[in-house]
């Protein structure tokens, strides 16, 4: 039962450090609305 505990531990310690990395492509969103929409062509 330990070794189970432990074991879920060290995966939950490197599922944290996946989800501090950002996506590229959605953190330049704000920059270049066409890599998302290509609608934003006819809104501008």
């Amino acid at each position: 039962m330990r070794r189970i505990f432990y074991i879920a531990v060290v995966l939950m310690c490197f599922r944290a450090g996946a989800d501090a990395q950002q996506v590229p492509l959605y953190s330049q969103y704000l920059l270049n609305g066409f890599l998302l929409n290509p609608a934003v062509a006819g809104s501008e």
